[in-house]
């Protein structure tokens, strides 16, 4: 039996909105400069929201944010959603005929990777086996599995700085070559240059993929956290 979330006074259903809003507060009271404190306010939403710019949050960040700061962080987010977009059906059979051993460029690299699973919803997690949270993490992998069981989606593990011979004892031993697996340990440089395009800067980071390859968050729900991710991929189902 599920029980209902106990609503706070004041609180929106935007939960990421309500803490925006109360950290705003937190940076108001800091003996901090104007351009110090809008900084600060830029970046947790960023961290907390993401590129997810609702009409409500847009209209919360204007009276928070002075013009020049406002227009920059949108113009970062916007720049942000350009680059996480899909490629087109000429760049994705551009791509289809290049070898991946010659590729530099992350998004070159992510975006072949990510093509045989178009109309597939792809959960991306980067980890390592030096990472102590992601190996505790991995182990609810089984559970998701079964939580997501019958829909249509793949997991794509991309192994960060991780020496051949403990990735594959991890493999074996976590499932990471099961059904609908895609198991990747990358060159180092290209594995950098994913993570770079991607904006990937701790570990464990998981990413949802729609069924159009547009990467729609870096803040995914963790493994942990199954019927969030479930409910999170039956809404880019239902779009």
């Amino acid at each position: 039996m599920r029980t209902r979330k106990k609503e706070i006074p004041g609180e929106e259903s935007d939960s990421k909105l309500y803490q925006f809003k109360q950290k705003c507060s937190v940076i108001d009271a800091l003996d901090a400069s104007y351009e110090v404190k809008q900084m600060m306010k830029s970046c947790y939403f960023l961290s907390n929201c993401g590129l997810d710019l609702t009409p409500e949050r847009e209209e919360y960040l204007r009276s928070q944010l002075g013009a020049e700061y406002f227009v920059r962080l949108q113009n970062h987010i916007n720049q942000a959603l350009a680059a996480n977009a899909p490629v087109s059906a000429e760049e994705a059979e551009a791509l289809a005929k290049k070898s991946i051993e010659n590729m530099e460029e992350g998004k070159d690299i992510f975006q072949k990777l990510i093509a045989p699973y178009r109309g597939r919803v792809i959960y991306v997690d980067f980890w390592g086996t030096w990472c102590g949270p992601c190996m505790k993490e991995m182990g609810h992998l089984e559970e998701l599995h079964e939580t997501l069981k019958g829909l249509p989606v793949t997991y794509m593990y991309f192994a960060n700085n991780s020496p051949e011979e403990a990735w594959q004892k991890a493999t074996q031993t976590i499932g990471l070559d099961g059904e609908n697996c895609v198991n990747l340990r990358l060159p180092y440089n290209q594995q950098q240059a994913v993570e770079e395009y991607l904006n990937i800067s701790s570990f464990p980071t998981y990413l949802l993929v729609d069924t159009n390859g547009t990467i729609v968050t870096n803040d995914a729900p963790r493994p942990s956290m199954a019927s969030n991710v479930r409910e999170a991929i039956l809404k880019l189902l239902d779009n």
